[in-house]
């Protein structure tokens, strides 16, 4: 079994003159694929757990003020009494749940925590010209996940790629358990006319997302192993487009099973 060191940094997308050409601001994740170094990025993930813990304190004042009876430990602690390491929003919907302020995680989304809500918070993160620089110095492959979570698509969503390939992006996430084939044709294009590594991912999350597998993910997402070969040599030289898109075939006739 071949296993890769990968972490998905969050970014808050500054864009400059590039980003007021667009109807709505990117939702952009940068996932750092193949880093050797560990400790360089669990630096940069303290860093980040620091501002993610300041917002969701926020978060729970702000629920307490609509009169709910939550607390910081109602999130931080997992129902076994263990602390976790990594708190976000899904865990605070958790906790409304368990205290039946809510019926369904998607509600306290839908309800409080999304923008424009009562208990939205912006989470301060870096922007993406300083993560690119930071992945790229540390040996790692930034790839961008699931496009079609971006809030951008058709020309915007290329521009936005094209933009993000000329401040260091090497690749873009065409297989990933949300992806239609319709999208995953799309993203395929979008890297073989930009020359950008491909790369998929289950977007396994747990019991946060328990109709995708680890490995698997939904409906048996067929992820081929030609998309190895170019993370692994860190070079554009390697990319197989034809396999690459022979799967996407695949892929596509899962979606009639």
């Amino acid at each position: 079994m071949l296993v890769l060191n990968g972490a998905e940094l969050g970014i808050d997308f500054k864009g400059d003159e590039y980003l007021s050409q667009l109807p709505d601001k990117p939702v952009v994740e940068i996932i750092a694929m193949n880093f050797q170094d560990t400790e360089p990025f669990c630096a940069w993930g303290k860093r980040i757990n620091h501002y993610r813990e300041e917002a969701n304190i926020k978060r729970v004042e702000k629920l307490r003020a609509l009169g709910m009876d939550i607390c910081f430990d109602d999130v931080i602690y997992d129902e076994n009494g263990h602390k976790r390491n990594m708190v976000g929003k899904p865990h605070i919907a958790a906790a409304l749940l368990k205290k039946r302020y809510i019926s369904s995680m998607q509600e306290a989304f839908e309800k409080y925590l999304n923008k424009g809500l009562p208990a939205y918070v912006k989470q301060q993160n870096p922007n993406e010209i300083e993560t690119l620089d930071f992945i790229l110095q540390n040996g790692a492959i930034p790839i961008m996940p699931h496009p079609c979570l971006t809030k951008t698509k058709g020309q915007d969503l290329y521009n936005l790629i094209k933009y993000l390939k000329k401040n260091g992006l090497m690749g873009i996430e065409v297989f990933h358990s949300e992806h239609t084939p319709a999208q995953m044709k799309e993203y395929f294009e979008i890297a073989k006319d930009l020359n950008l590594i491909i790369s998929g991912g289950s977007d396994f999350h747990g019991r946060n997302k328990p109709d995708i597998e680890l490995g698997i993910g939904k409906g048996n997402l067929n992820i081929p192993d030609s998309v190895l070969e170019p993370i692994l040599a860190r070079s554009f030289r390697h990319i197989n487009y034809q396999s690459i898109e022979k799967a996407l075939t695949a892929n596509a006739y899962r979606f009639h099973q």
